[in-house]
């Protein structure tokens, strides 16, 4: 097999859409492949490996992600009143109303709102809180092809919501119960936004940490629209063009000959993974993150890397991760577009070329 990795990639995600789609079938496709993978096992086939491994990744896969969707469709927390302990993993946000929060527990991740009082909030990215407040499960669409917020939770890995009215329903247990790498980060991260603030205006600051680190949460909708309308919406997020210039900044800084190409190859693949967790693993940047650490360990190791190996692998741990991933459309756009240019940029290039080639004639 040539790409082993890009079968078992596309398994998976055939897997996922059984999984969530056809769930009732699951025992049908796993009888189907036995037979499958029986019959094509006493056959002397170029294509045998490929069509059992295929099998065998769709069918675990589609069994995971319907033991996965079962769990969020599960009713753990009918009592609406719940009391559970939870880490802080996301940026604490203000709203008009109520602050928001992301917490993470031994087993799911809630989305917390905190009711606006008069007492001044005193919570951390990193705290580990007891949090007594009502469960609230997510709405699904009530119209055909409406919004879906039970989808879009699901999504970022979120299982419900916890409503929290008073202060002294949450408890801070212990302050900084996250790894030092992610604190590091987080406190880099907020720096940076405070000296964006700094130097820009108001809304100038939104779009500046929205195009430089992807946080748009602080961008006017009217501005939003504007750009959607524009067709500029791509630059609101971050993307893989960001990796380049990370790695263009430590070509700059780390010449090959100042630092030797060894060293400038393991300084770019740490300012990967370091860019990745600033701007919070967004499928984007984590395909071209990926496929840039690939192509790097393979100038190390002196061997040649493939792009579309690279790409599974990518989705691959992307998919691993979180299943539902694969219905994000920043994570469709972001592989669509990729694989858009892989497949068809020969054949651009042909007519392109030509039409350089005549006007230098002339």
């Amino acid at each position: 097999m040539k790409r082993p990795l890009l079968i078992a990639a596309i398994a998976y995600i055939n897997g996922i859409l059984i999984g969530v789609y056809l769930s009732k079938s699951i025992p049908l496709f796993v009888i189907l492949s036995i037979i499958v993978s029986l019959i094509t096992s006493f056959k002397k086939n170029t294509y045998r490996n490929a069509i059992c491994m295929y099998l065998i990744f769709m069918c675990i896969s589609s069994i995971y992600v319907y033991n996965k969707n079962l769990n969020y469709e599960s009713k753990k927390y009918d009592n609406k009143n719940i009391s559970i302990e939870g880490t802080i993993i996301s940026d604490i946000e203000e709203k008009e109303y109520n602050y928001t929060f992301t917490i993470r527990t031994k087993g799911d991740y809630f989305l917390v709102n905190l009711k606006k009082n008069k007492e001044e909030i005193s919570l951390e990215y990193g705290d580990k809180l007891q949090i007594s407040g009502e469960y609230q499960e997510p709405n699904k669409a009530r119209n055909y092809k409406g919004f879906d917020y039970k989808n879009y939770l699901k999504i970022n890995k979120i299982y419900g919501i916890i409503r929290v009215d008073l202060y002294t329903n949450i408890i801070i247990k212990h302050q900084k119960n996250l790894s030092n790498f992610k604190l590091l980060i987080h406190k880099i991260r907020e720096k940076l936004k405070q000296n964006i603030q700094e130097l820009l205006t108001k809304e100038t600051y939104a779009l500046g940490i929205g195009i430089l680190i992807g946080d748009n949460s602080r961008i006017n909708e009217k501005i939003v629209e504007d750009f959607k309308n524009s067709n500029l919406s791509h630059m609101l997020a971050v993307s893989g063009a960001h990796i380049n210039y990370v790695v263009l900044t430590v070509s700059i800084l780390f010449t090959k000959k100042r630092a030797g190409i060894k060293a400038q190859r393991v300084v770019t693949i740490m300012m990967m993974l370091f860019f990745m967790e600033l701007t919070q693993m967004t499928s984007s940047v984590v395909r071209a993150g990926i496929s840039c650490i690939i192509y790097m360990l393979a100038s190390l190791l002196y061997r040649k890397a493939d792009v579309i190996n690279a790409m599974a692998i990518s989705t691959l741990l992307i998919l691993l991760n979180n299943p539902f991933k694969l219905f994000d459309i920043g994570f469709q756009l972001s592989y669509a577009g990729t694989l858009g240019i892989i497949l068809f940029c020969k054949l651009i290039n042909i007519p392109i070329k030509k039409v350089w080639e005549d006007n230098n004639n002339q």
